[in-house]
């Protein structure tokens, strides 16, 4: 049979949810759910309440028959998730070109009849819930005659009817690529001398804590807005001392934190879920472990005035009183900062 109905839209980067990997098991949860066979919004205020499939006719089975995986852009990258001014996750995503068979089993003929009737209504009644649910493009292919099974048993008749269709699947997924992905420090040589280019950005670990640093220039104001921060600092470890040092032309105004933690509580944290006393705060994840992501703007209670760098002079500076993080005896530790000063 030729198409019966088709669809194809564009989904908004706001609808559907996030897998790993390319799951069928998502796209035939998703149908059955349409169906009305599986139910999972129970919400009653849900515009895409669905009702159950109905109990006079038969269930239809659902298989793949075939599938080929398309690419959804050029190395299936779909945009970057920030956590402030961090460009932290890469949103990845891909496309499944699948054929979905539909088996009605039953008797009398008409009762098959009417299910495979039914379940090209329910389809088409819910093609916003699938397009929600990363369906793009829906198409029924071929839908058999009805075909007469022999039975085992004498006394029983049963009736067979399938209905093929043709189904565009979009998935989603993070990629982090690992906390390498923030390139903080950058190796460079220079006439058999090795440096470090830090821009407005830098690490703290267990290699190196770098001072960060935004110097005036000649033909340049930079106004220090902000400063966001991704911390990785598991409880029983605070560091040691962090200093914020500003100068600007005659003014020097200095702000010294005990340790890292204390630093770290400085920011204003972005928040997940407030619900009563309890807050949680987002995390971001990168090579395994999950970072705090943070925002201190200026002025604030340590610097109560714009800062403004102009001349060559000038110095907006945060260092740490190591050369790198370190435990108690001096032990290597797995803690990570990672900040960055925005305009």
């Amino acid at each position: 049979m030729s198409s019966i109905f088709h669809f194809l839209r564009r989904r908004a980067e706001t609808l559907g949810s996030e897998a790993s990997e390319p799951a069928i098991d998502d796209l035939m949860q998703a149908l059955l759910t349409a169906l009305g066979i599986s139910i999972d919004n129970t919400n009653s205020n849900d515009p895409y309440r669905i009702e159950k499939w109905p109990s006079d006719l038969p269930i239809p089975s659902v298989s793949v028959t075939s599938v080929t995986e398309r690419a959804l852009a050029v190395g299936n990258r779909r945009g970057t998730e920030c956590r402030g001014s961090f460009a932290v996750v890469d949103l990845k995503g891909g496309r499944l070109d699948a054929m979905i068979r539909f088996q009605f089993l039953g008797d009398p003929p008409d009762v098959v009849d009417a299910a495979v009737g039914e379940l090209h209504r329910r389809l088409l009644a819910a093609k916003n819930f699938l397009w929600k649910k990363g369906i793009l493009r829906f198409a029924a292919e071929e839908t058999s005659m009805l075909e007469y099974i022999p039975s085992l048993y004498p006394w029983r008749r049963i009736w067979r009817k399938t209905a093929d269709y043709r189904v565009l699947y979009e998935f989603h997924y993070y990629d982090t690529d690992g906390a390498e992905s923030l390139i903080a420090r950058i190796p460079i040589d220079i006439d058999g001398e090795s440096t470090i280019v830090t821009d407005e950005m830098t690490r703290w670990d267990n290699q190196a804590a770098p001072k960060l640093e935004v110097h005036g220039g000649t033909h340049k104001a930079f106004n220090i807005g902000a400063l966001d921060i991704l911390a990785f600092l598991p409880d029983g470890w605070d560091g040691n001392e962090v200093t914020m040092f500003v100068s600007v032309g005659d003014a020097i105004r200095v702000s010294t934190f005990s340790s890292v933690r204390e630093f770290l509580e400085a920011f204003e944290l972005e928040a997940e879920h407030e619900g009563g006393d309890e807050m949680r705060f987002k995390t971001v994840e990168l090579g395994g472990n999950l970072y705090l992501s943070g925002r201190l703007v200026f002025p604030n209670e340590y610097f109560p005035d714009p800062i403004i760098i102009k001349g060559v002079n000038d110095v907006f500076r945060i260092s740490y009183a190591d050369e790198r993080f370190l435990g108690e005896n001096g032990n290597e530790i797995e803690f990570i900062v990672y900040m960055k000063v925005i305009n």
